[in-house]
């Protein structure tokens, strides 16, 4: 066969295949072209998932009668007219394409009047070249699109459509995805005659949390961290879940660019590093966000779908997106007052909920007294990156509530061990071995991993007010494993192991992060075989490789020698390790898969040298780590991602009892 020009038909039913999928497709370049005209009003009709018919109506500025013959032709946009508009474009359609290739494979009609016309203007077409003419019609200001037997003259495509309620999900995402793009308007869903969804402007922040939850999740409205950064032009604002509202599926991520929905891999990897220290490896974090920048830092015209963008300068957004993820997600700690889990669902039980007086009905008080719980205050007496201090020898005077019928009142003597037998004190001497002897193994650490060690915490300026407690006092230990506390609102329930962990981890971090671990020399240099690529990098990063604890040399064209490393990284596989720094160097200009990898050894330490299971807390090491967890980062997760306490009010363990 020899060389021909297609016919423009042809030529459009095939560029259909691009931008036309299935129904879904098709709603979104409408509504696109509806929110691109200024419309504040949509009402969309579909009948049998769109198969039958998708119908939008708005209230745009409309088309002329003169530009209406031309909307349906390929390549016909009022969006731009050079080649350097496509740098600056902020309109979501602007290729002209997406009315030619839906009449090119359906029964399509356009009706639109302007606000300066009297009558409003008809054109149709169906699966051939588009009419020419325009039929005059009763119509208010703005656009009318519908969109008949989508694929009726390409049988092959039909058949890959799926059953009816499929596509309609594909649709309906389709909405959910514009209506949190969009607060200013309103939309109006309606399937088989049957009203859908409502969704009305929203304007303030309470209708716009409400449009949330409606479109997302009420749940995910409820405890979701708002997100608010700017920097170096950068703008970004939304909502993130928190960790412990981590989903299995990838059904609640929604990330707009200058008002357009993107899936990127490179922000969705910076999402995961956010959260990598508080999600579990199989979740995935839920997320509203909106990313405002300067257009000509971003290029959308990379897909046909306008999903996959290019940036001028992935490295610097990259950067800003997880500083700006992490920031909000050390917010993440009890003293917000946010419970990271409820025994119960209801949130009407926890509104009504009446929160108590401390002081007036447990006359709690966290008074500085002699031989008190302020005595083991670390931020007063020593920094202690590792453990909840043992102070047997000191008891709280903390008078017991009027009526403690399950809880056996703890004796005022100051020392302990009077109270126990010599096996008694014996086995909570041998415990536990990652535990047993708290200030050994803290100064151990101190020795080989830290350099210095400096106490930024900061003591309370007048020791004479009462210091707001969001998990309260310590009351018992339930199977030495759980803490039962009491707050204003209710009973607080704490996993002493998990909670000690990610105070545990947060201090390693700090510490790795201010250059206090060590670079272990090694007796003997190890060389490690590498590529060109590799020694240009050792040659180019010597100042991240050395902040890292590695100081390599280069040994010819394809050899370097390992002389320090990492005291902390011991017991690694050096080899691959230092692969992988390299080959992340030379993709990100910063070791983030190094970083990932620290952090790794780092929360496995944490965890074996945290308090275990089944071992027993006095009431003051209780009482401590529950203060050094109301001040720790991330304080609401374990290093895991699971939740380190939960809250239940009054008003829930009443309900129980039918009070």
């Amino acid at each position: 066969m020899s060389i021909q020009i297609l016919d423009p038909y042809l030529a459009s039913q095939i560029a259909a295949g691009e931008v036309i999928e299935r129904p879904s497709s098709v709603l979104k370049e409408l509504l696109e072209n509806s929110l691109d005209s200024g419309a504040q009003s949509l009402e969309i009709t579909i009948n049998k998932g769109g198969s039958s018919l998708i119908q939008i109506r708005d209230n745009g500025c409309g088309i002329a009668k003169d530009d209406l013959a031309l909307a349906l032709h390929r390549h016909a946009t009022s969006k731009i007219s050079k080649f350097e508009d496509l740098e600056h474009v902020l309109t979501l359609g602007f290729r002209g394409e997406a009315l030619a290739s839906i009449s090119s494979v359906s029964r399509l009609s356009l009706t639109s009047r302007t606000a300066e016309q009297s009558t409003a203007w008809r054109i149709a077409a169906d699966g051939r070249e588009p009419s020419s003419e325009l039929v005059p019609t009763a119509h208010p200001i703005g656009t009318t699109i519908e969109v008949h037997d989508l694929f009726f003259n390409t049988p092959a495509r039909r058949k890959f459509l799926r059953n009816e309620a499929t596509e309609f999900r594909h649709l309906a995402e389709v909405v959910n995805r514009l209506a949190l793009s969009r607060f200013d308007v309103a939309f109006t869903v309606k399937h088989n005659d049957r009203l859908y969804l409502k969704l009305d402007a929203a304007e303030t922040p309470t209708a716009k949390i409400a449009r949330i939850a409606t479109v997302c999740d009420p749940a995910f409205a409820e405890q979701a961290l708002e997100v608010t950064s700017e920097k170096s032009g950068f703008k970004l604002t939304g909502w993130i879940g928190q960790p412990t509202f981590a989903r299995s599926k990838t059904d609640l991520q929604y990330f707009y660019i200058n008002g357009r929905i993107v899936r990127d891999k490179l922000l969705l990897h910076a999402l995961r590093l956010a959260y990598q220290d508080v999600l579990a490896r199989d979740k995935q974090p839920a997320f509203v966000l909106y990313l405002e920048l300067n257009p000509e830092l971003v290029d959308v015209n990379v897909h046909p779908t306008k999903h996959e963008v290019r940036f001028r300068d992935s490295r610097l957004i990259h950067d800003f997106l997880v500083h700006s993820l992490k920031q909000t997600l050390a917010t993440t700690n009890p003293s917000q007052g946010k419970s990271t889990g409820s025994v119960f669902t209801s949130q009407q039980e926890v509104d009504n909920a009446t929160p108590i007086n401390l002081q007036e009905e447990t006359k709690l008080s966290y008074k500085s007294q002699e031989n008190t719980v302020s005595n083991l205050n670390f931020a007063e007496k020593r920094t202690d990156y590792f453990n909840i201090p043992i102070t047997e020898e000191f008891e709280p005077k903390i008078p017991p509530p009027t009526q403690q019928p399950f809880i056996k009142k703890e004796p005022t003597q100051p020392n302990h061990q009077d109270n126990f037998t010599e096996n008694e004190i014996q086995r909570r001497r041998e415990d536990d071995n990652s535990y047993k002897s708290l200030h050994e193994v803290d100064e151990i650490y101190k020795q080989n991993y830290f350099i210095n060690q400096h106490d930024t915490s900061e003591a309370p300026k007048n020791k004479t007010e009462e210091p707001v407690l969001p998990l309260g006092f310590a009351l018992a230990q339930l199977h030495g494993t759980y803490i039962l506390a009491q707050n204003a609102t209710g009973l607080v329930i704490i996993d002493a192991h998990a909670a000690h962990e990610r105070v545990t981890y947060e201090k390693l971090k700090q510490a790795y992060a201010a250059n206090e671990l060590k670079a272990q020399p090694l007796l003997l240099p190890l060389t490690i075989p590498v590529t060109r690529q590799e020694i240009a990098c050792v040659e180019e990063y010597q100042a991240e490789l050395e902040k890292l604890g590695l100081e390599l040399a280069c040994l010819g064209e394809n050899t370097v020698a390992v002389r320090k490393m990492p005291a902390l990284l011991h017991d690694a596989d050096l080899e691959n390790f230092i692969h992988e720094v390299l080959a992340d160097l030379a993709t990100y200009e910063e070791s983030v898969n190094t970083q990932n990898y620290v952090d790794k050894i780092l929360s496995t330490f944490a965890c074996h040298h945290s308090i275990r299971a089944h071992r027993k807390m006095t009431i003051p090491e209780m009482n401590e780590l529950l203060r050094q967890l109301e001040k720790t980062a991330r304080g609401n997760q374990c290093n895991h991602g699971r939740p380190t306490w939960l809250q239940m009010t009054l008003g829930e363990i009443g309900k129980k009892f039918m009070r």
